[in-house]
């Protein structure tokens, strides 16, 4: 009894000493048995204190067997260390828990791969929608673009032909004078709109398909209109001549006809200080449908230089708007040029404009 008395006592102060460790209660239960006969003498349960020996499992898998070195005592009794019933049950609890926590990880893992994959689809439909809406406001923007340039377009050459119109009414000199301003404003105004609407649309559907058209006599008339208003002033002699044929024909040229015949003109009296300037329109081809309306001018000025348009832009031409515009015709529309000739007393062009047949 003294031994038991006294191994009890080793159990509790170990117990004591286990409060006292870090981490507060060691969860431990210690089992002494009798080495001769192998039964239960006593259960010391951390934190409950002595239990009956039918609470206890002699069996468990974590036991661990101490033997006391003292002579004799090994003999009599040995102590079986284990873990009591409250640390089998936490880590029960959390063993149970992890696996329920680890069998949900894939669940879990394909559900935000469903989230991540439906919401990268949502921002592709979302990102593909913008782009369309983005992609029709611009075709909406350009035709609008189109529209807007083809009423400014036709205003500025009523708003000529108008002014034209009047000027030509008895009135005294000065007061011509700033018709004949107002007409060169509007000329280069148009000239300049034209130019941006060819370079802009250059690089879309051919242009010749959308622009508008006007009667060879039309032009005819534009034609004179623009030589005589851009020479006002000038000591230089100007001269039209039109062929029959162009003044009978009712086919149609597209507005950049009206454009390069425009800036052609203006840009022969720009280079004129005295001297000459002769425009003369005909109609040239094999047949109707091939045949085109030629423009030549003469001139005594210092010539257009280079018009080598393939290689040419309009940034070249500076401020010269007449130039740009003529660079322009030769490079986006159906205005080429067949034949020029530039030396010291006089120069020779010859441009060639698809018409229409209408």
């Amino acid at each position: 009894v003294s031994i038991r008395v006294g191994i009890a006592d080793l159990h509790r102060s170990l117990d004591l000493i286990g409060q006292q460790m870090a981490g507060g209660v060691t969860p431990m239960r210690i089992i002494n048995i009798d080495a001769r006969s192998g039964d239960c003498q006593l259960v010391w349960d951390t934190g409950k204190g002595r239990i009956a020996c039918d609470q206890a499992t002699l069996g468990n898998a974590l036991n661990y067997e101490v033997t006391y070195p003292s002579p004799g005592i090994d003999e009599l009794t040995y102590s079986l260390y284990q873990p009591n019933d409250a640390y089998l049950a936490y880590r029960g609890a959390g063993a149970a828990t992890s696996n329920v926590w680890r069998s949900l990880v894939p669940v879990f893992l394909a559900f935000i791969l469903l989230l991540t994959t439906l919401n990268y689809v949502r921002y592709r439909l979302k990102s593909q929608s913008l782009m369309n809406s983005f992609m029709r406001s611009l075709s909406e923007k350009d035709s609008i673009n189109e529209s807007i340039h083809e009423v400014l377009s036709s205003h500025l050459d009523m708003l000529s032909r108008f002014t034209y119109a009047i000027r030509q009414k008895d009135m005294h000199e000065s007061e011509r004078r700033y018709f004949d301003i107002a007409i060169s404003e509007f000329m280069e105004a148009n000239l300049s709109l034209n130019t941006l609407m060819l370079e802009r649309t250059a690089s879309e559907h051919p242009l010749a398909s959308r622009e508008r058209s006007f009667y060879l006599k039309d032009l005819i008339e534009f034609a004179q209109m623009a030589l005589e208003v851009t020479s006002v002033d000038t000591p230089i002699e100007t001269r039209f001549l039109v062929s029959d044929d162009v003044l009978q024909d009712t086919r149609q040229a597209p507005s950049s006809a009206f454009t390069a015949v425009l800036a052609a003109i203006s840009l022969s009296v720009q280079g004129t200080e005295e001297g000459q300037v002769e425009v003369t329109l005909w109609l040239e081809g094999e047949d109707e449908s091939d045949s085109g309306l030629y423009l030549r001018i003469q001139d005594s000025g210092v010539g257009w230089g280079d018009l080598n348009y393939s290689e040419t832009s309009t940034q070249s031409a500076g401020d010269n708007t007449s130039l740009k515009a003529l660079i322009a015709c030769l490079k986006f529309s159906a205005v080429t040029v067949t034949s020029q000739s530039e030396t010291d007393i006089g120069n020779d062009y010859t441009l060639r404009i698809a018409i229409r047949v209408g």
